[in-house]
């Protein structure tokens, strides 16, 4: 942003490493030496706990513990490398790859992603029942979206469940019984 060294200080903005929204911050640098004003957002980063990716020489005279390297020509690659297998990023990629099937159903899934014994577990959660071929649609999409995102490295395994939301209650607290015509 113009007159502000991050979006954080800009009027109106807000920093991005403050909700979560980030899984990687990269630093490209064109040329060797110290760090320089323009390079904050990977200190902020190292601050936050968010993983680090220098492209290019790092700085001389900076020590940036747990900061991944690489070269500018290996940016993508390491990119995928560093985002965690778990991230926010990953889990808006297999949400939004499921989107357009529950879209039609009305069903706004919850994911979440779990790391055990180097499998990652994909927990898809519905509050509708959904018929079969549609279960089996969503694991695909899910699985396809995840391998996608980390680029194939952690085996991921999909599972499906349906949870009722609570119930809809009446006024004072009474729970709403449907009419004998309703059933």
């Amino acid at each position: 942003m113009v007159g502000a060294p991050c979006a954080g200080l800009a009027p109106g903005g807000r920093c991005p490493l403050a909700d979560g929204d980030v899984d990687l911050v990269v630093d490209v640098r064109r040329t060797p030496g110290p760090m320089t004003a323009r390079e904050a957002g990977l200190l902020c980063g190292m601050h936050s706990g968010v993983p680090t990716l220098v492209a290019g020489s790092p700085p001389t005279g900076a020590t940036l513990p747990d900061t991944a390297t690489c070269e500018a020509g290996d940016l993508a690659a390491a990119c995928a490398e560093a985002i965690p297998a778990t991230g926010a990023e990953v889990r808006r990629a297999v949400t939004d790859a499921l989107a357009p099937i529950l879209r039609r159903e009305g069903v706004h899934p919850a994911v979440q992603l779990a790391e055990l014994d180097g499998t990652v577990h994909l927990y898809i959660s519905v509050t509708h029942a959904l018929a079969a071929d549609h279960v089996v649609l969503m694991r695909r999409m899910a699985w396809l979206a995840y391998t996608r995102a980390t680029r194939g490295r952690v085996h991921a395994v999909v599972h499906v469940a349906h949870h009722p939301g609570p119930q809809r209650r009446a006024a004072k607290g009474r729970t709403k019984v449907p009419s004998p015509r309703a059933r």
